[in-house]
């Protein structure tokens, strides 16, 4: 008899990060347990069906507004156990897709993630976090209900260090260590011939550097969003320059079927300041995850906001400055070896970030050894949200 597993969490795959993740998951799941049926739930329905090929429902909780929440738990407070829809009541074990949603940066959207969680525990659905980052709290009462959650859940794994930590202030469990499961996404045939021709085209005499941006609204206000661009934008010029390269912007995020996050946007801005067309190309179309991982792993080096931008680096041994937003891309740099490659955006400086590119270029490929090791760690590491939850599932 099949074990049917129900991704829950997702909120669009038109992040590639997000579809990498599942990807990972995906094929990391069925390989641990071959006799297991998955389906996912996600607010953008179509997206997921077309980029994952798995049947997908809307979510059962979903918070947008304050009302969103009174709602949501009002219908929490008057529904019992026996009232899942029929996606979730379908599942033998709910499983919160990896990512990092876990904290009240996101606030009113948390709410309805943990109403959820809460709901499925009532209902006495076994749950399990795979791979997650979790926190900062700085709201009692999203602080209070997160506690509760992860007290009660089947299982956790966490990214890094930091997210651990946190969850054994919060519920007094030890948890598990697992790395991105995007370490785990699979390669693919990447459709890039064309793309890679116009990429040979502005390249330099030493090649191209991939970059990947995105608007920083809701992390820093915009005079610091306005200042990181600007001494990204001056860095980057001088970088083409001195070491003879051209500059590709990879866009982790589009607005496919409606999402609202589109770094072309951004991408596009910080080519243009750069004034230097015969060096750049912002990366159009609708690219899979597979298709920005195959560019990537062409390049000398890799600059990335996006912190799974930098993950596909990374899988593919290309050395990588992590400009980070919140803890995750710090935590995932440090445990990887590589944190003096890696700051926080707010201290993004043109002095700083020539120097660290200096650096990355003179040691490039006792770096791209040192990755290679890393990695095959990392993939290891990953596996083992899926060695737990077959655990659970055999329990």
């Amino acid at each position: 008899m099949n074990t049917k597993v129900l991704f829950i969490g997702n909120y669009c795959s038109s992040n590639r990060g997000d579809a990498a993740i599942i990807d990972g998951m995906l094929g990391d799941i069925r390989a641990t347990i071959p006799d297991c049926e998955i389906r996912m739930t996600s607010l953008f329905q179509d997206v997921a069906r077309k980029v994952h090929g798995v049947d997908t429902a809307g979510p059962w909780y979903w918070t947008e507004s304050r009302s969103d929440v009174i709602s949501a738990r009002a219908r929490f407070l008057l529904s019992g156990r026996s009232s899942l829809p029929k996606a979730y009541a379908w599942a033998d074990i709910a499983v919160a897709v990896g990512g990092s949603y876990i904290h009240d940066r996101y606030h009113p959207a948390i709410v309805g993630r943990l109403l959820e969680l809460k709901a499925l525990l009532r209902a006495g659905v076994p749950t399990f976090l795979y791979s997650h980052s979790i926190g900062p709290f700085t709201r009692p009462a999203t602080s209070k209900m997160a506690s509760d959650v992860l007290e009660r859940v089947d299982g956790i794994t966490v990214r890094e260090s930091v997210s651990r930590d946190q969850v054994e202030e919060l519920s007094g469990r030890d948890v598990v260590i697992a790395s991105d499961a995007a370490f785990m996404a699979p390669p693919g045939d990447p459709d890039i011939g064309d793309l890679m021709n116009r990429i040979e085209g502005i390249s330099g005499s030493n090649g191209y550097i991939t970059v990947s941006v995105r608007d920083l609204k809701g992390f820093y206000d915009k005079g610091v969003q306005d200042r990181t661009f600007k001494d990204l934008s001056g860095s980057l010029k001088d970088i083409a320059k001195g070491q003879g390269v051209g500059v590709v912007f990879v866009p982790m995020c589009t607005d496919m079927g409606g999402y609202r996050h589109d770094d072309r946007v951004p991408s596009k801005r910080l080519a243009r300041s750069m004034r230097s067309d015969d060096r750049t190309l912002v990366v159009e179309g609708e690219p899979t995850h597979m298709d920005l991982r195959g560019i990537i792993a062409g390049a000398r080096a890799h600059i990335g906001l996006r912190m799974h931008s930098n993950i596909l680096a990374l899988a593919t041994g290309t050395p990588v400055v992590g400009i980070g937003y919140e803890h995750k891309t710090k935590g995932i740099m440090e445990d990887m070896g590589l944190s003096r490659y890696h700051f926080e955006a707010h201290a993004v400086s043109r002095k700083r970030l020539l120097s660290t590119a200096a650096d990355l270029f003179k040691n490039e490929q006792d770096l791209r050894e040192h990755i290679s090791g890393e990695v095959e760690n990392a993939t290891t590491s990953a596996h083992q949200s899926s060695v737990l939850l077959k655990k659970i599932i055999d329990r």
